[in-house]
């Protein structure tokens, strides 16, 4: 699922993304990955304000983070038809559907509704593994097969909490001087 969302954000001709998935499933990873690709501005749906939009629509690439705490429906509206006109990237990330938002503004529905909706699940076993391999890579620490495959059956499946169960690991493994296996590991996290 990941991979549709990252060929849909290499696609030039997708101006119009709305990433939905639970917290923990990777939208802040792939707004950050339009944001490379694209050279776009991140910001918080909180954060959106009319002093601040014409300098958000000069922005090639427009990166709503969080649009279920966004405060001013009108001010979405306009942002999205400045983007629109100019032919600029929007995304918008969001905890849910853009079915499941109960906006107010019609024309801002419709609007909303013509986008591109993707919604990213939870990583798979193959995801998982390669997330924890870089994750461990990243830290210059090596870690056998079968000691991620073990983690990979008893974690929980969110891209924040394999950060944490990582981090944790190799703290411990460091503090302890300890090669990461299966044993150390259970002891770690005490399974």
């Amino acid at each position: 699922s990941n991979k549709v969302v990252i060929d849909s954000i290499k696609d030039d001709k997708n101006k119009l993304l709305w990433i939905a998935g639970l917290k923990g499933s990777g939208k802040t990873h792939m707004a950050a990955a339009l944001k490379t690709l694209s050279n776009g501005l991140i910001i918080e749906a909180k954060d959106l304000s009319e002093n601040k939009l014409n300098n958000l629509s000069k922005n090639k690439c427009l990166i709503i983070e969080d649009i279920d705490r966004f405060k001013s429906e009108n001010l979405l509206l306009h942002i999205y038809n400045m983007l629109t006109e100019r032919r600029h990237k929007l995304m918008i990330t969001s905890n849910t559907s853009i079915a499941n938002i109960n906006f107010k503004l019609p024309d801002l529905k419709s609007r909303l509704n013509s986008m591109t909706q993707i919604n990213i699940g939870l990583p798979d076993d193959e995801l998982l593994t390669n997330l924890i391999i870089k994750q461990f890579t990243d830290r210059g620490v090596l870690v056998e097969f079968e000691a991620i495959n073990y983690l990979i059956k008893r974690i929980d499946r969110s891209f924040e909490s394999i950060t944490k169960l990582v981090s944790t690991i190799d703290a411990s493994s460091l503090e302890k001087s300890k090669k990461i296996t299966i044993p150390f590991i259970k002891k770690v996290l005490k399974l």
